[in-house]
């Protein structure tokens, strides 16, 4: 086995392979891409409006999305890891380091796609959560337009592309999750990018377009552990609607010229390190449920009216159990059966914990919208597309992804939309919903009259949008999940100037201070002694964080106990909401 520094290294160079090549194969097809939209009939004009239809919806979520996370502290890990990669081309995980330079680190239990979109930002704009917002909202942006051109090539007509573009921004967690600075939204826009890749090498069958076609595939691979699932998706969709795919494919390969083998045996390299990295975090990492631990999961199916009425006891990360138990919610979420806000809500609730619960009249639960009309729609022109001999295939394909996508989800443990805010995990299969609503409203048109299909999908979505809007605009500070940890983030935002730069801290979640280029330690290093002694002769003074994890009972508060390490201690500051503070003070080497 090589080192994990090496590991690490080989995975930042695959990641940036398959992205580089990814590039040079969407701009080597730009001209069949044009000549496809020529097809669809479109005008440079039309291209234009498509454009514009992007830039309202990007001004839109701008004025009505307010930038916040919802995972707690995983957008401080995705950014930590994207500082790191600018500053020594690795993905760590920092457990102790700076925004420069980690002394030691670990893998993060997913991949580092998301961290390397917020790294080209970070990059551009500077180490900041302005900069990983505007990421993730540039994401979010381009998979509007994304969607136009998968329609486009899909079914060659512009009427479907414009329908299908206009529908991307009626699906109510798109805005939810638009700024989130996690792997969630980047999941949803590069497995459309996979997409065109694959439907253009239906297309095409060409060596560009298969250049494309695995390139995508190997970068999508690099957002979760879970892609490898979409990515099967694609083969799928390969092997589904171009029957001959496997020979051409081998013929295209046997003909490819030096740069063109070169490039792909390179991004074969990049898909061989990301498979690697996912069997080493599913076999020996932190993803998922261990058998020696157990979590207790909502049974959905146990009353529509009170979803929460029963548990069920899961100890593995997939399993029949879960899928039973999680199966109802994630049917019922397309049918908008939980949409409600409640103004008075639990507070650092965990159904592991019941003890934990506090209530707060401030703050509301946000649930799970997805517009009903919009599914039926979906689910209708789908079924046209069976229907109709030329579709079949697509519309076939279509319901197998999402009906196999949402029984894979319900299998895993949290993989209900009513765990937590794992609703994200439904975000990739919305570009199914989208296409097909686009499709039904097309076909309902008449023939000589298809822009009323643009018109019925304009309307529906902005019903979605309007009875959505509450969800859609909500608060940060209004919304339950990961409350602390968002209330923390702020606390730390507004006092972190106030820590001098000869000053190591000491904290849960190093990485927030990590990114104000502050070094920073995991709090349990303050009861290694040798670690002190060495620290101590570099560091003038110690700070220690009492954060959300050291106001909770044990045993996850075990590492808080910071007299026992610092002497002639001073509040730097305070947040009586949340009992958080920073305490600075001299280290004390004889007590650790």
């Amino acid at each position: 086995m090589i080192g994990l520094g090496l590991f690490m290294y080989l995975i930042s160079a695959g990641l940036v392979i398959s992205f580089l090549v990814m590039l040079y194969s969407l701009y080597i097809n730009r001209r069949i891409i044009a000549n496809i939209l020529k097809e669809s009939r479109l005008s440079k004009e039309q291209l234009l409006i498509a454009l514009l239809i992007t830039v309202i919806f990007a001004l839109f979520i701008a004025a009505s999305v307010k930038p916040t996370q919802q995972l707690f502290y995983d957008d401080l890990i995705y950014m930590g890891m994207a500082q790191q990669f600018i500053h020594q081309f690795q993905f760590w995980m920092c457990n102790y380091g700076s925004g420069v330079r980690c002394y030691s680190g670990q893998l993060f239990h997913e991949p580092p796609g998301a961290s390397f979109i917020i790294a080209l930002f970070f990059i551009i704009f500077g180490s900041s959560f302005s900069s990983a917002y505007a990421a993730m909202f540039f994401t979010t942006v381009l998979g509007m337009f994304l969607t136009f051109i998968l329609a486009s090539i899909i079914f060659k007509d512009r009427y479907i592309a414009f329908s299908a573009e206009i529908l991307y921004a009626s699906i109510p967690i798109i805005y939810q999750w638009a700024f989130s600075t996690t792997n969630d939204m980047p999941l949803l826009v590069f497995f459309i990018i996979s997409l065109i890749g694959t439907y253009l090498y239906i297309s095409k069958k060409d060596t560009k377009s298969f250049m494309l076609f695995i390139s995508a595939l190997a970068f999508l691979l690099y957002i979760k552990v879970d892609a490898l699932l979409f990515a099967l998706f694609d083969i799928l969709l390969l092997i589904l609607v171009y029957r001959g795919s496997i020979r051409r494919t081998a013929k295209i390969v046997a003909s490819m010229n030096t740069i063109n083998l070169i490039l792909l045996l390179a991004v074969i390299f990049s898909i061989a390190v990301i498979i690697s990295y996912d069997r080493y975090e599913l076999l020996y990492g932190n993803y998922g449920v261990s058998s020696s631990s157990v979590v207790y999961i909502p049974n959905t199916c146990a009353s529509r009216s009170m979803p929460y009425a029963s548990e069920v006891i899961s100890n593995s990360t997939f399993s029949i159990s879960n899928l039973k138990a999680n199966i109802c919610g994630n049917l019922l979420f397309w049918f908008n059966a939980y949409t409600y806000l409640n103004t008075t809500t639990l507070l650092n609730g965990s159904l592991n914990n019941p003890s934990l619960n506090l209530t707060h009249p401030s703050l509301s639960y946000l649930d799970v919208p997805q517009t009903f009309i919009i599914t039926l729609v979906a689910l209708l022109g789908i079924a046209l597309m069976i229907i109709q001999k030329r579709d079949r295939l697509n519309g076939l394909s279509m319901l197998l992804i999402f009906i196999s996508g949402v029984i894979f989800y319900s299998a895993f443990y949290a993989g209900s939309v009513l765990y937590g805010v794992d609703v994200r995990f439904m975000l990739p299969f919305e570009i199914i919903i989208i296409i097909g609503a686009a499709y039904f409203t097309y076909r309902i048109a008449p023939k000589r009259k298809r822009a009323i299909g643009i018109i019925i999908s304009l309307i529906l979505t902005v019903y979605s949008i309007y009875t959505n809007y509450p969800f859609i605009s909500i608060p940060p500070s209004h919304i339950q999940q990961a409350a602390p940890a968002r209330y923390y983030e702020i606390f730390i935002q507004q006092n972190a100037k106030n820590i001098s730069k000869s000053c190591i801290v000491f904290d849960y979640d190093p990485y927030i201070f990590q990114l104000y280029n502050l070094t920073a330690a995991q709090s349990y290093y303050i009861y290694n002694k040798s670690f002190i002694q060495n620290v101590s002769s570099r560091y003038s003074c110690a700070v220690f964080s009492y954060d959300y994890w050291c106001n909770i009972p044990p045993p996850y508060n075990s590492d808080c106990n910071y007299k026992e390490a610092l002497t002639n201690t001073k509040v730097i500051a305070y947040n009586s909401t949340y009992n958080f503070s920073l305490i600075e003070g001299s280290f004390n080497l004889s007590n650790p």
